[in-house]
């Protein structure tokens, strides 16, 4: 109900349970509550007297004879699947194949029931991964106005608890009450979710018993029920960095190339190959990169690594571990990473804590301050395994951050239970961490300006750059300023 306008109560008879009312008489009782006493504000509510099933009627449309003509006339075109899907959204042009799939989609599947018990969905589930404005949300609003039941919503404003159900507290006597979401809402419909991307992992986890088995399950508040989903659900979402992950892979490997390129060869006075072999002799897992040497090999490559370090960074440490598998195999091992340091000159990209601005956001500077604070070195989870014992299985998940240069960031709820429910027990010894610490870097006191005070910035050590520098050191770090 909208905010401002009076909650409606309807009272049905034992015999009028579970359906739909109509032709109501109005009346107004008082406001009461279960803790206060009687109030002068009037709840309106309703007395059924007549009880009539609208959900058939609403799925089941009604043809005309001119249109069991028109039917007929079609059922006899070898291209009946070309002319159906050519008329959904016919102002789109192309997307004939997708046109194809959505027109599937709003004729089903066939649904079936085994003796045995078994239930087998015929809904159809469809995502749509597109680059922006390629008409997904058209497509989605074509459907809309197709089917004869369809619900809509979006990424952004949904939560799971919203689209599945959820269970409340009446105001007035305190009681456990259960409201339906929109996937049940649907049932025998479809729901379009738009901005699939923007949903959280933990709320598109949710969503997978109503696609799969087509039922909620509710345990919660003393209330345990199952209610029908038998809905398809049709999403759209744009891909990871806003672009086609086809294009970024093929960008990535063309970036990776150049940077084997760069490190398989003697550049300037940097000869990387005895570099790299020393690091490995060493055992260390970061190589220091002279942007000098890397101009001079490409300059384009290398103002575009300082401009956009987020999409040629982590190509650029894949083609270092190319290499050093190629030249040491033994070295690292399956889930050891090498990183790329970077020094030499950084131009306007060179600054204080106080020259942080927006304008550098994403992109790599150079920053020279004295560090105030420093953090204890704490692990930070990367992979965690859980080992389920009904099914023998082991699963895993990756976790990401604000501060990963790699994927989007993940949620960072742990798993306790799969998908169908079974407790998953953790396997701490075969999680993967990587230490992480914190500092505070402030402006050298002698550059902040007369009467004012001196600017700091948080940075983020991980691996081996952690406990290489204490409070009272004047240094310069090289990272990607991030918001």
């Amino acid at each position: 109900m909208a905010a401002g306008l009076p909650d409606f109560v309807i009272m049905v008879p034992t015999d009028l349970l579970n359906r739909v009312l109509v032709q109501p008489g109005v009346k107004a009782v008082s406001g009461t509550s279960a803790s206060t006493s009687s109030s002068g504000v009037f709840r309106t509510l309703v007395v059924g007297t007549t009880v009539r099933q609208l959900s058939k009627e609403i799925v089941q449309p009604s043809f005309t004879p001119g249109d069991m003509r028109n039917i007929r006339k079609l059922l006899k075109r070898k291209d009946l699947f070309d002319v159906v899907a050519d008329s959904l959204a016919p102002s789109i042009y192309g997307h004939h194949m997708i046109k194809k799939a959505l027109a599937l989609q709003l004729l089903g599947g066939n649904e079936r029931n085994l003796a045995n018990g078994t239930h087998l969905r015929g809904d159809i589930n469809v995502l749509l991964i597109g680059d922006p404005s390629v008409a997904k949300s058209q497509m989605l609003r074509a459907v809309m106005n197709v089917a004869p039941l369809a619900i809509s919503t979006t990424g952004r404003g949904s939560s799971g608890v919203g689209l599945t159900a959820a269970v409340t507290t009446e105001e007035d006597t305190n009681e456990r009450r259960l409201e339906a979401g929109a996937m049940v809402l649907a049932d025998r419909g479809v729901v379009c979710i738009d901005e699939f991307d923007k949903m959280s992992e933990a709320d598109r986890v949710a969503i997978h018993e109503v696609m799969e088995q087509q039922t909620v399950t509710i345990a919660k508040a003393g209330i345990h029920a199952s209610l029908n989903a038998r809905c398809s659900v049709l999403a759209a979402a744009n891909p990871i960095y806003g672009v086609h992950m086809a294009d970024i892979t093929e960008a990535r490997l063309a970036h990776k190339s150049t940077f084997t390129d760069f490190l398989d060869q003697d550049h300037g006075q940097g000869d990387y190959v005895r570099s790299i072999k020393e690091m490995v002799g060493e055992e260390k897992h970061r190589l220091l990169v002279d942007l000098s040497d890397l101009r001079n090999f490409n300059p384009q490559i290398a103002q575009r690594l300082i401009e956009r370090p987020g999409e040629y960074l982590p190509p650029f440490e894949e083609a270092l571990e190319e290499v050093v598998r190629n030249h040491s195999p033994k070295f690292l091992s399956t889930d050891q990473e090498v990183h790329i340091g970077l020094k030499g000159s950084f131009g306007f990209h060179r600054v204080s804590p106080r020259e942080l601005l927006s304008p550098l956001l994403s992109k790599l500077v150079m920053v020279e301050g004295i560090v105030t604070k420093c953090s204890n070195v704490r692990p930070k989870l990367q992979k965690s395994v859980h080992y389920c014992a009904k099914t023998k299985e082991f699963t895993q998940r990756e976790y990401r951050d604000a501060t990963s240069n790699s994927g989007v960031p993940t949620g960072a709820s742990y798993p306790t239970r799969d998908s169908e429910g079974n407790v998953l027990v953790t396997e701490f010894g075969l999680c993967k961490y990587r230490d992480h610490q914190t500092l505070c870097v402030q402006e050298m006191p002698e550059n902040a300006p007369a009467g004012q005070l001196p600017c700091s910035i948080d940075v983020v050590l991980e691996d081996d750059l952690v406990d290489t520098c204490k409070p009272g050191d004047r240094i310069g770090i090289v990272g990607i300023f991030k918001a």
